[in-house]
């Protein structure tokens, strides 16, 4: 894989994504961490929180996230579950399938992220590299240039995250957003996303089963948890904390 050599984000394509999803679909017997996502009002806005709610059967996951079968009994009409994890934890196997830029800084960490249709991130921004390798079904990324984030209306509880909500309420949620220009990205199978560090940006599952694998690049002179993001992080603009975001 070789991608272009610039700062905006870009897309490109890599040739493995079939047989990693099968590495992760050869894992079903394996258990893993499970999360619940919630409608709640985060900052404001009726989006998905998430919390950690058991580990499970990686098949069970994937059939109840395709709606094929119901995994909890006292499941509610507004939950919805995801895995987001180590890919170690998920499927060890995959990870020499994925291609690593040469242009990531110093270490990365490596997540899987496994979701349905009607999931969407918050607008968020992290503080670092990211790439993001769909393997399965479809997501959409909607991206902004770190110079429009004064439009889109910071969230003052949450470190990174804005209350705009482009891919819901939109313009009508938010009208600062017609003064925003935003690229709009979306991955098929076999396609990746490069979204460099403080471009804020929101994620929204398209089909009913989808898959990704994402590596953030990361300064070796950095402190991280295990999530990969720092325990400590400042903005180049505003001194705030980072904390992880659903893919």
């Amino acid at each position: 894989m070789h991608p272009p050599r610039e700062v905006a984000p870009f897309v490109g394509t890599f040739t493995t994504a079939a047989q990693a999803w099968d590495a992760i679909q050869s894992e079903r017997a394996r258990e893993v961490p499970v999360r619940l996502w919630r409608r709640a009002a985060l900052c404001g806005i009726d989006n998905l929180a998430r919390e950690v709610r058991a580990r499970a059967r990686l098949g069970d996951v994937l059939d109840h996230v395709a709606g094929r079968a119901a995994m909890f009994e006292d499941d509610e009409d507004d939950e919805d579950v995801s895995i987001w994890a180590a890919a170690e934890e998920i499927a060890p196997g995959v990870l020499p399938l994925i291609p690593v830029p040469r242009e990531l800084p110093g270490p990365h960490v490596s997540q899987i992220w496994i979701g349905g249709r009607g999931q969407r991130t918050t607008l968020h921004e992290d503080a670092f590299p990211n790439y993001n390798f769909q393997l399965h079904g479809r997501k959409r990324f909607i991206v902004f240039s770190p110079t429009e984030a004064v439009h889109l209306d910071r969230c003052p509880v949450r470190a990174g995250e804005f209350r705009a909500d482009p891919g819901g309420a939109g313009v009508v949620g938010h009208p600062a957003l017609a003064q925003t220009r935003p690229r709009i990205f979306t991955l098929e199978p076999g396609q990746f996303i490069h979204i460099p560090a403080w471009w804020p940006h929101q994620v929204i599952y398209l089909s009913p089963l989808a898959a990704n694998i994402n590596h953030w690049g990361m300064s070796q002179s950095r402190d991280f948890d295990s999530t990969g993001h720092a325990k400590e992080e400042t903005h180049p603009h505003q001194g705030d904390r980072q904390e992880p975001h659903p893919r």
